[in-house]
């Protein structure tokens, strides 16, 4: 509230310093009943504000014009309205009218909107070649949220995109991007934009959009090769434990047959015939060899049992790999990206410059710092084209990858050379615009 005479009433009220202030009310009193008001006087003023009146005592009479601000009422843009004009006596009372809510209607007024090409939610044609050019939407949900929003709230929208399709990042306090416009009261919206405490400084968020996530785009499960089906039934721990068990056996049965030879003075066996002798064992082929001793045949007995078993798990085994082929298993988590020898993995240029950069710098994890560090800066074009050729990942966000690949890598049956992990990253917490802050 000021008071003030008559000259001053327009540049107080449209000052730049009020540009965000909802209720300004001017008094304007006569200059030279103005003169008049003493000290004392004005120590008597009072002036009260509940529920949204105001209520006035003035000491001496004089005519006095009661001028508010209006956000929208100047061909959208703010402007001046006198909502009355009184004469005064001592002690009158004046009830004021109640202040007009224009939040339902801007009258027209043309918002800033910013916009980063970020499809579904957000897709646009740019209208010039320039750089931070207008747009005009396309299909999305952004341009189907700001239709319903301009009609039920008759606002105007100037649309431009963000160059460099960049969010933006601090740096010594100072924003760069879509934040940076923000931050210089440049733009009024701003979107798709994900929320993060240090977003949340230049920056007033409303969710609008589910939560997008960070998905590994891989290649397709594909067949394994069918000439390994011969060793695939046991993994290669298995088999190292059944050859050095084949071995020691071997050199067991060995020991006991030159300490027999010292003892009784017989021919000895050499070592290779005792190692053969325990593979044709393994294989159901074992020769019939009465020189050894009776604690030997006891042992190979028993190992014969054992390998009884182990050949009949390796050959049910081995039927089912041969009826059913087994598939590759992509990546699904990045504990797999960074499990995998020789394996690659990369993402987009203009998603690294959002959340997910923050993330992956914040975070102290082994997991997180490994994938950070070999981490590639490419083109979707560029990476779906390694992935297609294996043992590489795309990091990239769910929704906007899936209608890329159902867009121009899939073929009329459905069927696409690249596989979508299900869960993903949590980058932010929630997803919608930005407004400026007030």
């Amino acid at each position: 509230m000021i008071v003030g005479g008559r000259a001053g009433v327009k540049e107080v009220l449209l000052h730049h310093s009020l540009r965000n202030t909802i209720h300004a009310i001017y008094l304007a009193v006569h200059t030279s009943a103005l003169l008049n008001l003493s000290f004392r006087a004005l120590q008597r003023h009072r002036y009260s504000y509940l529920q949204e009146k105001v209520t006035w005592e003035v000491p001496t009479c004089c005519e006095v014009l009661v001028y508010r601000r209006c956000l929208f009422c100047n061909n959208g843009e703010a402007g001046i309205k006198v909502i009355n004009k009184v004469n005064f006596s001592m002690m009158s009372h004046l009830e004021d009218t109640q202040f007009i809510d224009e939040s339902h209607n801007f009258m027209g007024h043309r918002m800033r909107f910013a916009v980063i090409r970020y499809f579904p939610y957000s897709d646009y044609t740019p209208l010039t070649e320039e750089a931070g050019s207008l747009v005009l939407f396309r299909d999305c949900v952004d341009a189907r949220l700001v239709m319903v929003l301009s009609s039920l709230l008759n606002v105007s929208m100037e649309i431009r995109e963000v160059p460099e399709r960049s969010w933006g990042t601090e740096n010594n306090g100072i924003f760069n991007g879509m934040l940076g416009y923000f931050q210089q009261e440049e733009i009024d919206i701003g979107g798709p934009l994900g929320s993060t405490e240090e977003r949340m400084k230049v920056v007033e968020f409303a969710g609008a959009y589910q939560a997008d996530v960070i998905s590994l785009v891989s290649l397709q499960p594909t067949p394994l090769p069918q000439h390994m089906s011969i060793i695939r039934p046991f993994t290669g721990s298995l088999w190292l434990a059944l050859l050095v068990s084949m071995v020691a056996l071997s050199v067991i049965l060995w020991l006991l047959h030159g300490a027999r030879r010292k003892v009784t003075g017989m021919r000895g066996v050499k070592l290779d015939t005792i190692l053969l002798y325990s593979w044709g064992a393994l294989i159901n082929q074992s020769p019939n060899n009465r020189s050894l001793s009776k604690s030997g045949r006891v042992l190979l007995g028993i190992w014969l049992v054992f390998y009884l078993v182990i050949t009949t798990c390796y050959t049910s085994s081995l039927i089912a790999h041969l009826t059913v082929r087994g598939k590759t298993k992509p990546p699904e988590t990045l504990e797999d990206l960074v499990a995998r020898d020789g394996w690659r993995w990369g993402i987009a240029s203009w998603v690294m410059k959002g959340s997910p950069n923050q993330y992956f710098a914040s975070r102290n994890d082994p997991v997180a710092k490994e994938i950070k560090k070999k981490l590639e800066i490419v083109t979707e074009d560029e990476a779906l084209t390694m992935v297609k050729e294996g043992s590489y990942t795309l990091l990239s966000p769910k929704y906007y990858i899936k209608v890329v690949i159902e867009s121009f890598f899939t073929d009329n049956y459905g069927q696409t050379l690249y596989y979508i992990t299900n869960d993903g990253i949590h980058v932010v917490a929630d997803f919608g615009w930005g407004f400026r802050q007030l």
